[in-house]
């Protein structure tokens, strides 16, 4: 077989040519009875490293028209490289007219020729998925992925172009970039397999968080720094890819708030709570509030626990943000609760970061006094038999009555007497 150029073939089937075929016969009286007959073997190796013995016979030609001179015309033949890609070798094998057949040495001892058909010259297909927590930041016509140090990222890749001919997956490397000069590949050398075509390593897949590569001096990944995640393979055929994954930040921190209140002393009134996440965006505001019915005294109120009087979520990107809520607290059905108020604002980032429930050590970022309606006597919220009562207890003083400036109060129509107007005019505000 001649000499197989170039050596490395990247399509098939190929021709392949036997030449030289001749017979001498025995001697110089008798001359050549002629080749009536020649076989083309192949052996086949995945590495070119252990060739084995095990020939196969590829052709067979038994129409061959041998010359006066005991020569025959080149035989040309297709070769479709049965075993894939790989590296072969090559011998044919003549036989005259009388059954003698050739003996080796051949070309190159063992064989006449060798090549080698390219499994592939296309590099392998890397694809990346963020798993949760992950959040894609607008920035322009791209987007800056928020992750955190323990959001699982997926990586897949595909060699090409399919199960069969794949060289496989031999190298893959990460590396996290910065502006600046160099770039650091970290090797990855455990993943793990999801189908290994012919060569073992077809489709293969890794999974990692970036917490796993923080504290790799040449990276250092700090949160809140904008980085460049790269990934590379090469196949055993020595195709590379290179991938640009994303651009992306780590975020740790929750949201930043502050409440204001427009305290009018009566309700409802609005609270106005403010919130700022630098990098992964608001995402939902929840209004804490607590109460007390205590005056101070020069000490400390005694408090409810905190309550969640309603939440505001935002469905688009915003890292400075506010929501007004009107704020009303109204337990018993009646009109409102009076007394002393204080909030505080809860938020979350679309991570799931948070700046904390509050607590009973938690400081109040807001407060208010509320008055009670002026027909609610007793301020307990409601109109009812109990701030009727004072209206009895007190009727018919006017304003000549030593304590009129205690009882006035209940003068609610204030024609100058506790009298029946001041019924009609509690009555009108009833409760129950």
């Amino acid at each position: 077989v001649d000499e197989i150029v170039p050596y490395e073939r990247e399509e098939t089937p190929f021709n392949i040519t036997v030449v030289d075929i001749q017979d001498f016969g025995c001697s110089e009286d008798s001359g050549p009875v002629g080749v009536c007959k020649v076989e083309v073997y192949y052996l086949y190796d995945a590495d070119n490293e252990s060739w084995g013995d095990s020939w196969v016979l590829y052709a067979t030609n038994t129409t061959l028209i041998t010359h006066p001179d005991g020569t025959a015309d080149n035989w040309t033949l297709s070769f479709d490289a049965p075993e894939g890609g790989g590296y072969y070798r090559f011998k044919s094998i003549a036989y005259d007219c009388l059954g003698n057949v050739e003996q080796p040495p051949f070309y190159h001892g063992t064989y006449d020729a060798e090549c080698e058909v390219i499994k592939d010259r296309v590099p392998p297909v890397v694809t990346k998925v963020d798993g949760e927590p992950s959040y894609p930041k607008p920035a322009g016509e791209e987007s800056i992925y928020v992750l955190k140090w323990d959001t699982p990222i997926y990586v897949t890749v595909v060699d090409q172009p399919d199960p069969d001919n794949a060289s496989g997956v031999d190298e893959l490397y990460i590396t996290f970039e910065v502006p600046g000069p160099g770039t650091h590949w970290e090797p990855i050398t455990e993943w793990t397999v999801n189908d290994p075509g012919i060569n073992g390593y077809y489709n293969i897949s890794y999974t990692f968080i970036l917490d796993d590569y923080k504290d790799i001096p040449e990276f250092s990944l700090e949160e809140g720094v904008l980085y460049h995640m790269y990934i590379k393979a090469i196949d055993a055929q020595g195709n590379e890819v290179e991938v640009k994954a994303q651009k992306f930040v780590v975020d740790e921190t929750g949201p930043v708030t502050d409440v204001s209140v427009d305290c009018t002393h009566a309700m409802p009134f609005n609270v106005t709570v403010y919130a700022t996440d630098a990098h992964a965006g608001v995402h939902t505001v929840t209004l804490y509030f607590r109460y007390s019915a205590e005056e101070d005294g020069g000490g400390d109120r005694s408090w409810s626990e905190w309550m969640v009087y309603d939440t505001y979520e935002w469905t688009t990107y915003e890292n400075a943000t506010s929501h007004v809520f009107s704020f009303i607290w109204n337990p018993d059905d009646g009109y409102y609760k009076p007394g002393y108020y204080e909030f505080y604002a809860y938020a979350e980032d679309n991570l799931g970061n948070s700046n904390g429930i509050p607590t009973n050590e938690t400081t109040a970022q807001a407060e208010c006094y509320v008055e009670p309606i002026e027909e609610d006597f007793n301020g307990d919220g409601m109109v009812n038999v109990l701030d009727l009562y004072y209206i009895i207890a007190n009727w018919g003083k006017n304003e000549s009555s030593p304590d009129w400036a205690t009882v006035q109060i209940y003068d609610l129509s204030g024609n100058g007497v506790i009298d029946a107007l001041d019924i009609y005019a509690l009555v009108a505000k009833w409760t129950g």
